[in-house]
């Protein structure tokens, strides 16, 4: 329960904060979704988040693309991960685990994810 209320104070803290409008929200969600599912179906053949948003069809995606707001997006999504990580890694050192808890397990596979994404690359 310590990992869940530490990683939910995270994402729902001011450092995380979503200032962007509902319209940016929903479009950005796409190629993110579209990965997770490739991935959940094993057709993911290696495709960056970038190069789902250069295939994408819907307009707003291609527009935040075009205008080089993804760019700022993947920075920010492997930011807020990478955060997540540290925060799952200092639960497990502070717990004194012996071996990996939850907490590392989602951390190397939040961790993997998001190398498989290419973000920011």
């Amino acid at each position: 329960m310590l990992l869940r209320s530490q990683v939910a104070k995270h994402v729902n803290g001011l450092v995380n904060l979503n200032v962007t409008s509902k319209d940016i929200n929903q479009a950005k969600k796409g190629p993110f979704t579209r990965f997770l599912n490739y991935q959940e179906r094993g057709s993911w053949r290696g495709e960056s988040i970038e190069e789902l948003v250069r295939q994408s069809k819907t307009v707003s995606v291609l527009q935040l693309h075009k205008d080089g707001y993804w760019i700022n997006i993947e920075k920010a999504v492997a930011m807020s991960a990478e955060q997540i990580a540290e925060l799952c890694r200092d639960v497990q050192r502070a717990d004194n685990h012996v071996e990996a808890p939850p907490s590392v397990a989602f951390a190397d596979e939040l961790e993997r994810l998001i190398g498989q994404m290419k973000l920011g690359n």
